[in-house]
């Protein structure tokens, strides 16, 4: 237990509640756990009806040994995690540059068991490309052991796990408690050492300060030369008949010294910063979003320049060392024709592995990889925008990101077809994935516009890179409507001086798109649908009630009860007292807009044969509700619960509040109702939640979509 909390009042708690409990049995002795890899190279090829698209893994596994000391343990597992990381990185940019057999590749580990340490590499590929990506990675694995690492590669990997550990270090004091309480919980079963801040960090460092390029791959070219490689190959069943059997990868493990293979060539990276900071602008007036009065660390200052574009910046230390980040502007796809809305959704996915300006993805992957930054685009029903990170440091490289992606994006080929390569199984047979297949029959059966709908075979036909670059140009090369937010632990003079620079220079035409936001009523009546999808012993039966709500902030917090409490009771009613559902769950929000719906999702999972039972159980308990409301102590238990996460706050939550009051007046006329929405709790009473139960949850108008096997 961690948090504000008494520590004798909580052992005093323990004590009354279980001092007096006798023992079921015998408490067995703890096995000592020890496990042995095969000596011998293991290949397992497994055809799955689930699976969208083939993947290979080839670890190197090892039993753990008993160390000589932390510091010794932590110098062995730094060593491997850069060894790893490194040639993951190798065939990674091979992926990218579309020089490679398989679509990606990333390192991991195969660490199932405490006494195992399994690090592999998976690649991710077309059934008949598997034999050829597991040879790439044999390969490589060969590479080091003939020619090592070079002096760049080790150095980019360490300035990632260094930047990663001092972005850690930074937020030392502003951790979580469920961080806390994993990590006693890991040291208390797996004895993983607890080392101070300070102390954790200072060892981190020497160790990263130590390795070299022969450090590095002394370490790996042991661990090849005494682990037995394990491969595991899965390819959808569609493709079995395109992968060889076992026979043939295990001919790989035994041919590898015998390949004939160069060094890998050295590769420039990016020299300086990505852009040259352009001349700043003033902004044409600043206001505040709040004093700070209500919430200290919630003072939102808000520029807005001549171009249109306004800056919202918050300076709070809610994770020291952090800075996120959200842009949006209205328009979205609700302005596109139905012909763009393809090309639209692909957007995001496909400029986000494009890289900027005259940088390719694998050269600013490189230049990012001793940063804490991200950011990625996206188009969606009203809106554009683009959401990100970074840590303090970084800053002015999250600026500089925002500017290039949207004055000069790129969209690769390569690109376009790991996008469409990633697409296209689902949207030819949505039944490989029973997720997937329940939210495309629920889409289908709720909407009829492509805006709102998942690709299909004849709208993934309609993609290409042309159209990608046309309609992202389009939406995000205007920055005349865009709005930006920024809260985090930053300095405000810097982050003024940043948003003149590469915001408020960001062109603009003067367009203001002022979409309908409103969503297409739902369908009436009661509509049900089935779908078959997966294999096994698992169903799956979920609700969509949609009905008006209003833009008062009571409905928003009004949601958060009645989620609470619809998704109590059916976890007390169907899967305790039943035992019917392995996982009933409610979720209950409102849609953006002037004139909003209310969408209650419940979903429910179970066997097959107790469906009925389930999907009956479901109406039953939501028919209770209507009539009587909650119980006292479900209502009770919502609302304290619904207080505690309100009382709860983050810097995306804070941007996206933000920025719905900038880009969206007519749902969100004031940041002081997100800012008081604490208080409107106690105000919500038994029967405002027995009325919106009745209000957004109809007996006579829903969507009902079962999944079964197929």
């Amino acid at each position: 237990i961690v948090g504000d909390v008494d520590p004798k009042l909580i052992e005093q708690g323990i004590i009354d509640r279980f001092s007096s409990q006798e023992p079921r049995g015998s408490n067995p002795d703890r096995p000592d756990l020890f496990v042995q890899p095969a000596d011998e190279a293991k290949v397992v090829v497994h055809a799955d009806a689930d699976v969208a698209e083939g993947f290979a893994s080839v670890a190197l596994p090892l039993s753990v040994d008993q160390p000589e000391s932390v510091e010794a343990e932590m110098q062995v597992s730094i060593l491997d995690l850069l060894a790893f990381d490194i040639i993951g990185t190798r065939l990674n940019d091979d992926a990218l540059r579309g020089d490679a057999p398989f679509d990606d590749a990333q390192s991991g580990s195969r660490d199932l068991v405490r006494g195992l340490d399994a690090p592999q590499l998976v690649v991710s590929a077309d059934g008949v490309d598997l034999e050829a990506s597991t040879q790439a990675i044999f390969d490589e694995y060969e590479r080091v052991r003939r020619f090592g690492f070079s002096e760049a590669e080790v150095e980019r990997a360490v300035s990632s796990i260094r930047s990663s550990a001092q972005s850690a270090y930074d937020g030392r004091d502003s951790r979580q408690d469920a961080e806390f309480a994993d990590e006693y919980v890991r040291h208390f079963l797996e004895d993983e050492p607890i080392p101070t801040a300070d102390a954790g960090n200072d060892l981190i460092n020497e160790i990263l300060d130590r390795a070299t390029p022969e450090t590095v791959a002394y370490g790996f070219v042991n661990r090849l030369a005494e682990s037995a490689p394990h491969v595991f190959v899965v390819v959808p069943e569609s493709e079995s008949n395109d992968v060889p059997d076992e026979a043939v990868f295990l001919s790989q493990v035994a041919g590898m010294r015998d390949r004939s293979l160069e060094p890998r060539e050295a590769v420039a990276g990016i020299e300086g910063d990505l852009m040259v900071a352009p001349d700043p602008v003033d902004e044409v007036s600043v206001d505040t979003l709040s004093d700070g009065n209500t919430i200290s660390f919630i003072e939102p200052l808000v520029l807005e320049f001549e171009n249109g574009v306004k800056v919202s910046l918050n300076v709070t230390s809610i994770v020291e060392g952090n800075v996120a980040f959200e842009g949006r502007s209205p328009g979205g796809l609700a302005v596109l024709d139905d012909a763009d809305v393809p090309a639209a959704d692909a957007a995001g996915a496909v400029v986000g592995q494009s890289g900027v300006a005259g940088f390719d993805a694998v050269e600013l992957e490189a230049f990012l990889s001793d940063k804490e930054v991200g950011l990625e685009a996206s188009i969606d029903a009203f809106t554009e925008g683009l959401a990100g990170f970074s840590s303090t440091t970084d800053l002015e490289v999250l600026f500089q990101l925002i500017h290039l992606s949207m004055t000069e994006p790129r969209v690769d080929p390569v690109a376009v077809e790991q996008y469409l390569d990633d697409e296209a199984p689902y949207a030819a047979d949505p039944s490989i994935d029973p997720g997937y297949a329940e939210f495309v029959t629920l889409l289908d059966a709720r909407y009829d516009d492509p805006r709102f709908l998942l690709p299909t075979v004849e709208s993934l036909a309609l993609v290409d890179g042309g159209a990608i670059d046309r309609v992202y140009s389009d939406r995000f090369g205007d920055a005349s409507d865009f709005s930006f937010a920024f809260s985090g632990d930053f300095d405000i003079d810097e982050a003024i001086e940043l948003s003149r620079r590469y915001l408020g220079t960001l062109p603009s035409a003067g367009r203001i798109d002022d979409p309908l936001v409103v969503e297409p009523p739902p369908p009436p009546g009661v509509v049900t649908e089935q779908t078959n999808a997966g294999e096994g012993a698992q169903a799956s039966v979920s609700f969509l009630f949609t009905a008006p709500a209003t833009t008062d902030r009571r409905d928003d917090v009004a949601a958060q009860i009645v989620q609470e409490v619809i998704t109590a009771r059916l976890t007390d009613t169907i899967r305790e007292e039943l035992g019917e559902s392995y996982s009933p769950f409610s979720v209950v929000q409102l849609t953006a807009g002037g004139a909003p719906f209310s969408e209650t999702y419940i979903s429910n999972t179970t066997g097959p044969e107790l469906i009925d039972e389930v999907a009956a159980a479901v109406l039953d308990q939501l028919a209770d509700l209507r009539a009587n409301g909650p119980t006292e102590a479900e209502f009770d238990a919502a609302s304290a619960g619904v207080s505690q996460q309100l009382d709860l706050f983050n810097n995306p939550q804070i941007n996206d509040e933000v920025l719905n009051v900038l880009v969206d007046p007519a749902g969100n006329v004031s940041f002081d109702d997100f800012m008081n929405e604490f208080a409107l709790v106690s105000s919500i009473s038994r029967d405002d939640v027995r009325r919106h139960i009745n209000d957004w949850l109809p007996s006579d108008q829903y969507i009902e979509v079962r999944v079964l096997p197929r």
